[in-house]
């Protein structure tokens, strides 16, 4: 299983993906199942600076959620929403 979605918000060409794998990272980085994070609809701020370094890593192969703060923060200043953001991760 391997899922990619086009997610062009920090770079041109650039696309979610996820695995088997990246999906357990995820499932210990919010320390919650697939099932729970998918139920809760919870896609703040802290969702998207854990999803962001495991979904983007074949673009930033030492991303931190750290790295996509001053992203977000130029994506929200640019008029851009945390709900556009999430949605496609």
């Amino acid at each position: 299983m391997q899922k990619t979605v086009p997610f062009e918000v920090f770079g041109m060409n650039q696309y979610l993906k996820f695995d088997i794998i990246r999906l357990a990272e995820l499932e210990m980085a919010l320390c919650q199942s697939l099932p729970m994070i998918l139920k809760s609809g919870n896609a703040g701020v802290n969702f998207c600076l854990r999803a962001l370094p495991i979904a983007l890593k074949q673009h930033y192969h030492k991303a931190s959620p750290e790295m996509f703060v001053p992203m977000i923060e130029k994506y929200l200043d640019d008029g851009g929403t945390l709900d556009d953001l999430a949605m496609p991760i």
